[in-house]
């Protein structure tokens, strides 16, 4: 039994379809981007859970939190979250799989034909 709902947002990538030198550029600027001070100064501006654990032990995250833990919540909640899936073309498989899911709680279709619809458009979809 799976427990939580998916997290994520946005991604730093790097295309491999570019000069070395400028992906071990940009690995060095992910580096930098997602270290503990970075991930920890990010949160406090943001509002956003910290991308790090070891963000919550710099002192700037531990002074703010120690005025109000109520931002704790959701890095605690954590632990119950699952990754979100990430695959080419994944927002339109998600708005296929979303569209049949309603249309079956709505009582529009059962849950068999609303599952070999997704199947059949997912599959068109993974095809192209």
């Amino acid at each position: 039994k799976t427990f939580g709902a998916e997290v994520g947002g946005g991604n730093l990538a790097i295309s491999r379809k570019i000069p070395k030198e400028r992906q071990d550029a940009a690995w060095k600027f992910i580096e930098w981007m997602t270290s503990s001070g970075n991930a920890a100064q990010w949160s406090l501006a943001s509002g956003y859970v910290a991308t790090r654990k070891s963000a919550y032990e710099v002192p700037a995250m531990k002074e703010f939190l120690a005025k109000d833990s109520r931002y704790l919540v959701a890095r605690d909640q954590l632990q119950y979250a699952a990754g979100k899936v990430m695959a080419p073309n994944f927002q339109k498989i998600r708005e296929i799989l979303k569209k049949q899911l309603d249309d079956a709680v709505d009582g529009k279709v059962s849950p068999k034909e609303a599952m070999a619809t997704v199947q059949k458009q997912v599959e068109a979809v993974i095809k192209r």
